[in-house]
């Protein structure tokens, strides 16, 4: 009896030591607990007295229940390791791109989120940490690689620079003055990096912040862009020259754009870049661009800027109140699109220089007169006279110009003269009215009557006679020569142009 009691007890002692040697390393908080709580269920099973085999049995049933917990909390702790190199190793093989400064410490950040969550202890919930964090990383170098490449990549910032005179480590300061690293990328779809480097230098001091005013004034990137390549050649250098000599900044600059036209702002602009005249015109009109706005529209100017400008110089003197009273003038719809068939259809949009000497000296810079001859010329049944007048501007080279004949000049005062004297005289004592009408009248019926044979024998003659460079002798020869008839013109052409 004495000898089965002793021997329950040396076993129930060694229960208990397998049961204190059932362990697993690694393990979390809970696992430890529920390795804690199998154990104590091995000595659980055997506690009280007297001590039976049948308590013994439960005991090492429990044992073993304690060795399975402890090898699943094994197993487990394994593939949480397992699983910790892998993250490990994945964060090692992301290659971080060559970037800017705020986008590597960007990336350090990440890289160090994920290393720090990697470190012991391991769990699962520190491994699925590391895995979110693991994707931050990730997604960090996929933005980061989009950022740069809306950037024109390293090599565009470093073009950027180099135009804008701007020291590398000196970007992220020169892209805040853009207005951020978005809106750059928006200015680098618009305005390549070579050519946004140089429009910010050519701003001047606080380039950078004059552009990023100029953007905002104008809309987007897009429309300062648009507006550019509306002041025509060189549009980015008069961009520049409206903020730098004309002290204008970003809302000057588009209320001039809006107040008279922005071709018509680089036309006056182009071969100097100076925005004197453009701001003399905006100036004389007082904010009240409306009628200048309807001539453009309505008289064919918005897409023949340099016609405007020549009317404004050589019909108008460059004179900006006399400007003013020439669009005035044109108050009403009909009258502008007459001078719109003009400058359209019968070519003198396309002849600057005679459309201006022929408002100076052929109207005598009278804006009646100008509407006379557009009504002239106007309606279906002109339409002759229209075509003609093309011809004779292009076949016949009335546009003038120097080397406009192979070999001769033909000043533009031809066609001023031909208006003013290509009738004949008028009556004595008519009015300023009548003859107005008379004179028009006259030179669309003469253009009407000439057909392209005719204007290139009428080129041979300004160039074999001489006339081209005598526009008053032109004028009287087809006025009192040939009494304003196309075709005695077309005769006597004929006869000059033979060798």
């Amino acid at each position: 009896m004495r000898a089965a009691v002793q021997q329950r007890a040396e076993e129930k002692q060694r229960i208990e030591r397998e049961a204190g040697e059932v362990a697993a390393e690694g393990v979390d908080g809970t696992e430890s607990d529920r390795l804690s709580d199998s154990v104590a269920q091995v000595r659980n099973a055997m506690a009280g007295l007297p001590l039976t085999e049948a308590m013994l049995e439960t005991g090492r049933h429990a044992l073993e229940e304690a060795r399975s917990e402890a090898a699943q909390i094994g197993k487990a702790v394994r593939e949480r390791r397992d699983e910790n190199r892998r993250l490990g190793d994945e964060a090692g093989q992301v290659v971080d791109p060559e970037c800017l400064p705020d986008q590597r410490k960007r990336l350090e950040t990440a890289r160090t989120a994920v290393a720090d969550l990697l470190k012991p202890p391991v769990t699962q919930a520190r491994n699925e940490d590391a895995a979110l964090a693991l994707d931050d990383l990730r997604k960090a170098v996929v933005e980061i690689e989009e950022e740069l490449k809306s950037l024109g990549n390293l090599d565009g910032i470093r073009s950027l620079c180099a135009e804008a005179g701007v020291k590398e480590e000196a970007y992220a300061g020169f892209e805040a003055q853009l207005g951020g690293r978005a809106e750059t990328a928006k200015l680098l779809k618009a305005f390549p990096a070579k050519r946004l480097g140089g429009l910010s230098k050519a701003l001047g001091g606080g380039g950078a912040e004059t552009l990023a005013a100029l953007v905002k004034s104008f809309g987007s990137p897009d429309a300062l862009d648009s507006a550019s390549k509306d002041l025509g050649t060189d549009g980015d250098a008069k961009l520049a020259a409206l903020v730098t000599a004309g002290k204008l900044d970003g809302a000057g600059v588009k209320a001039l754009c809006d107040d008279i036209g922005t071709s018509f702002v680089g036309a006056l602009m182009e071969g100097s870049n100076d925005p004197k005249e453009a701001l003399a015109v905006q100036a004389k009109l007082g904010g009240d661009a409306k009628s200048l706005e309807d001539l453009n529209a309505q008289g064919g100017f918005d897409t023949k800027p340099a016609a405007l400008v020549a009317l404004f110089r050589k019909g108008c003197v460059g004179n900006a109140d006399t400007f003013k009273s020439l669009c005035a003038g044109f108050a009403d719809e009909a009258d502008r699109k007459n001078l719109g068939g003009l400058i359209g259809e019968a070519g003198l949009g396309d002849a600057p220089d005679a459309l201006g000497t022929l408002f100076a000296a052929g109207c005598g810079g009278d804006v009646d007169s100008l509407k006379a001859l557009g009504k002239s010329f106007a309606g279906d049944t002109n339409k002759p006279s229209r075509e003609g007048l093309k011809l004779m501007l292009t076949t016949g080279g009335l546009a003038g110009g120097k080397g406009v004949l192979p070999d001769g000049d033909v000043q533009p005062e031809c066609l001023a003269e031909l208006l003013k004297l290509g009738s004949g005289a008028g009556a004595t004592g008519a009015l300023k009215g009548d003859e107005d009408k008379r004179k028009g009248d006259g030179l669309a019926k003469l253009c009407a009557g000439l057909d392209a044979t005719a204007c290139e024998n009428l080129a041979k003659a300004m160039k074999n006679g001489g006339l081209g460079t005598e526009p008053e002798v032109f004028g009287h020869l087809v006025g009192v020569g040939c009494a304003g008839d196309p075709a005695k013109l077309s005769g006597l052409g004929a006869e000059l142009a033979k060798d």
